[in-house]
């Protein structure tokens, strides 16, 4: 999670009831391959869609069951976290080290309310997806439910929110609580429909529905320090009611026998219970909060910070897939600068989190563009200094999990 915990305040999550050391390993056979590949992945520089399409399975099939990871039937790999643009085109959607890209969808923008004929539009999302899978490349969904972040909710459909009960915190956006019947039922419907319109979709490497906010499984300003706000959540039944609707929700997504994985998102304290609840229902878990310090604890066989979570996230790893979010864009230098640090800071250098993460039996990463480009762009601040670092730990990485 992209959680106010990994900064210098050091706020943890309330949950319900109370509310190795290894080296890295540059693996140099990769990289000579993945320069190799570079034209393959790039269609030859003239291929028609279709023969691009074609070409996926010489190029990174990351669906493909792979018994090098950790839950072999699911997807794995390396993705380029919700990114366009010419950037992106340009220097990351060739690279055969890129699996393809998380595509972040809002459910405001694809439901238009039961009244309309469709009632769900998927326009927009078909026509963002579709130069991706003609570049021979695989997409992942991150579906959002409620806002994160701002002033106002603007995920959620006016047609929902008008009928479920909105917490309000400060600072924060009005958020829905997700296990009254009104939300829960409409966002269960959307679930299926998202579902369904890609079920014949081969390029699809998995789908991830937000279990609370955006792609996530945190309520915003549920803090131990923020008792207003913990006093709001208790008196709509967050006690009492979050886990039985975890439960509901994952088990539904697991019934609806999906053809591309179904993924949910945990806060570290809801990691071992929503963890079992996930995988007993064959649906995959992680998180969006890799930063320095967990990094630092695995790689130096300490427990992580917040609750010791990477070893309750690691027992799942033979039991369900498991992915890891950074939780920023990662700062290169390791350095801090500002006082409290800067997400980027507190994030750290990115080599050390791929390593981590795949110590933990991680097989999905979510990387952001900027990561991706210190490593693939010549003309990106900071490349000269970083790159043979960066693209050599994407590199092993790649050659890890995908």
């Amino acid at each position: 999670m992209k959680w106010q915990s990994q900064m210098s305040s050091l706020k943890v999550l309330r949950s319900p009831q109370s509310r190795k050391g290894r080296s890295y390993a540059t693996l140099t056979g990769c990289l000579v391959l993945a320069l190799a590949l570079s034209s393959l992945a790039t269609g030859g520089g003239g291929r028609s869609a279709s023969a691009l399409a074609a070409q996926r399975t010489t190029q990174v099939a990351c669906s493909a069951p792979n018994d090098k990871v950790s839950y072999p039937p699911a997807a794995h790999g390396l993705f380029l976290l919700g990114a366009t643009g010419a950037d992106a085109r340009t220097y990351i959607m060739p690279s055969p080290l890129v699996c393809g890209i998380d595509i972040f969808v809002d459910w405001d923008a694809i439901d238009s309310g039961p009244g309309h004929n469709p009632q769900y539009n998927w326009t927009n999302l078909d026509a963002e997806i579709a130069p991706w899978e003609a570049a021979g490349k695989e997409v992942a969904l991150i579906v959002s439910g409620a806002s994160e972040l701002g002033t106002a909710d603007l995920k959620t459909p006016a047609y929902v929110a008008s009928k479920v009960t909105m917490v309000t915190c400060p600072n924060e956006p009005p958020v829905p609580v997700f296990w009254q019947s009104i939300y829960l039922s409409n966002w269960e419907a959307f679930i299926k429909a998202t579902v369904n319109h890609f079920r014949s979709d081969p390029h699809i490497a998995y789908i991830r529905f937000g279990v609370t906010v955006l792609g996530e499984g945190y309520i915003p300003g549920l803090t131990n320090s923020n008792k207003t706000c913990l006093d709001k959540w208790d008196a709509v039944g967050y006690q009492s009611d979050f886990y039985p609707y975890l439960t509901d929700l994952f088990k539904f997504e697991g019934s609806l026998g999906s053809v591309h994985r179904v993924f949910g998102s945990l806060n570290y304290d809801d990691m071992a219970n929503g963890g079992a609840i996930a995988a007993a229902a064959g649906v995959g878990v992680g998180m969006e909060g890799m930063a320095k310090a967990s990094a630092d604890a695995v790689l130096t066989d300490q427990p992580c910070p917040w609750v010791n979570w990477c070893a309750t996230y690691a027992s799942f790893a033979k039991k369900t897939p498991l992915y890891v979010q950074m939780f920023s864009y990662s700062d290169p230098s390791g350095n801090l600068h500002q006082t409290p640090p800067s997400k980027q800071e507190v994030t750290g250098p990115l080599p050390p989190l791929l390593q981590a993460g795949i110590a933990i039996h991680t097989q999905i990463f979510e990387i952001y563009q900027q990561d991706w480009l210190l490593a693939l762009d010549p003309s990106y601040p900071g490349y000269a200094t970083y790159h043979t670092e960066y693209l050599n730990a994407l590199t092993a990485a790649a050659a890890a999990v995908n």
